[in-house]
């Protein structure tokens, strides 16, 4: 019977295109595509992109290909890739930007899709793609001319399928947007099995605005706290310290890691909200927590829009018993963390 059952799930993974697309999709692309009165396309646009438009991120006017617009988001891209794979310049340079120029090639009607023993790539003419489920892009209250349509479909196996009939109406900056989603969706989906595309339409938006990702570390100023535990194989790591932007004790709280849950750092890694007793600094804090005082607590919530981690977070440390609880919650719902063991933290002056 396994024989049988693996002889059929390899049989299935050769079918055709039209077979495929009744299976599960895995993510991809989404654009929105607004139509003239004929029914013609007039405009396509990377959902990463018109989001980001939406939210009042200003995008440069460049006069740059797209192939040159990739390859100054990839640079603005390498920090925070480089530090998924422990610094690895290696593995951005052969796998991370090679994924993307290697998709972007596709998106080219005159050029052949690469061959790679990587990914396997289809342009697809005069039928429309299913549309993923992994965006949760919600109610965009979008013209009556226009509507999200799918514009790659990703399967399983790093079958990329592209809808070339809304490919050929995207401009340099949406074409390279696209490279890059597909590039950054594939490393947080090998890292943390990433479940949907929040995360990846923000990274997108945020490199090709211009903005570069700085270095995790980059935030913290000493004197601070670093607290962590080891969970199951992964750390999760919390740092506090001094508000920068307050004039009175006021100690602020940033993600440095989330178990398996890769922190990308797009603003300097600070949660929504953090509560402490007012007038509280980082020595008394510590002392808190070397004494075991019991008495304070500090109580840590996300917002959906906390996207360094996945799309929601809780969090709770009770100082003394360094009790350190993070839930990963998606939009499948919540996965609770294992119980944790008990935190060491450490004073950094």
């Amino acid at each position: 019977m396994k024989y049988l059952f693996l002889i059929l799930t390899l049989f299935i993974s050769l079918q055709p295109f039209s077979t495929l697309a009744a299976g599960q999709d895995r993510g991809g692309g989404k654009g929105i595509v607004c139509k003239d009165n004929k029914n013609q396309i007039q405009s396509v646009e990377l959902l990463d992109i018109w989001e980001a438009r939406r939210s009042g991120i200003q995008f440069p006017n460049s006069p740059d290909n797209a192939t040159n617009q990739l390859t100054n988001a990839l640079e603005r891209s390498r920090i925070p890739v480089s530090e998924m794979w422990g610094g690895s310049q290696y593995h951005f340079d052969n796998f991370f930007a090679r994924i993307a120029y290697d998709f972007l090639t596709c998106t080219d009607p005159k050029q052949t899709c690469p061959t790679s023993t990587y990914a396997y790539y289809e342009r697809i003419y005069g039928k429309a793609l299913p549309l993923s489920n992994d965006s949760l892009e919600g109610d965009l209250n979008l013209p009556a001319n226009c509507a999200v349509e799918q514009i790659v479909s990703y399967y399983k196996g790093n079958s990329y399928y592209l809808n070339m009939d809304l490919v050929v109406h995207m401009n340099a900056l949406n074409l390279a947007g696209l490279a890059i989603h597909e590039s950054i969706y594939h490393e947080l989906y090998s890292l943390n099995s990433e479940e949907n595309s929040q995360r990846v339409r923000r990274f997108v938006s945020f490199v090709m605005s211009g903005q570069t990702l700085q270095p995790k570390v980059s935030y913290l100023k000493a004197p601070y706290i670093t607290c962590g535990k080891w969970d199951n194989g992964y750390w999760d790591r919390l740092n506090f310290m001094q508000d920068p932007k307050s004039k009175t004790p006021k100690i602020i709280a940033l993600i440095d890691y989330h178990g398996s849950g890769y922190v990308i750092n797009f603003h300097n890694g600070q949660v929504s909200s953090a509560t402490l007793e007012p007038n509280t600094d980082v020595e008394t804090f510590y002392n808190w927590l070397v004494r075991k005082d019991l008495s304070h607590k500090i109580k840590i919530s996300g917002e959906a829009t906390d996207i360094e981690f996945l799309t929601e977070f809780s969090l709770n440390i009770v100082s003394g018993d360094g009790v350190m609880v993070l839930d990963r919650r998606t939009g499948n719902g919540i996965y609770p963390r294992a119980k944790p063991e008990n935190v060491s933290c450490r004073l950094i002056k």
